[in-house]
């Protein structure tokens, strides 16, 4: 084997480990929980996904609102964190010396 061939094999395993041993628990955790939140629980007897409890959650006064509210402040926060950090980065940027 080459050196560019094992390279290429161990570049491959690591792949292989890292969907494998990361991506795939996350994603069979978020498919059971999204499935749990649709009602589809066979443990329970519950096998037909159904809507009904969204729509009477949704149905509530305040819950749509309340909601874009928790959308727009952490949307708002997020930029605000990016423009500060990037301000002050900027700042800073030259000051530093080796």
């Amino acid at each position: 084997m080459t050196v560019g061939g094992a390279a290429t094999g161990l570049r491959a395993a690591v792949l292989v480990v890292l969907v494998f041993g990361l991506v795939g628990p996350i994603a069979a955790g978020v498919f059971e929980t999204l499935r749990a939140a649709f009602g589809s629980l066979p443990a329970l007897g519950l096998d037909q996904p159904w809507r009904d409890p969204w729509r009477m959650l949704l149905d509530m006064p305040g819950v749509p609102r309340a909601v874009g509210l928790s959308l727009w402040t952490g949307g708002a926060a997020t930029v605000l964190s990016l423009v500060l950090a990037l301000g002050g980065g900027a700042l800073l940027h030259g000051r530093v010396t080796n």
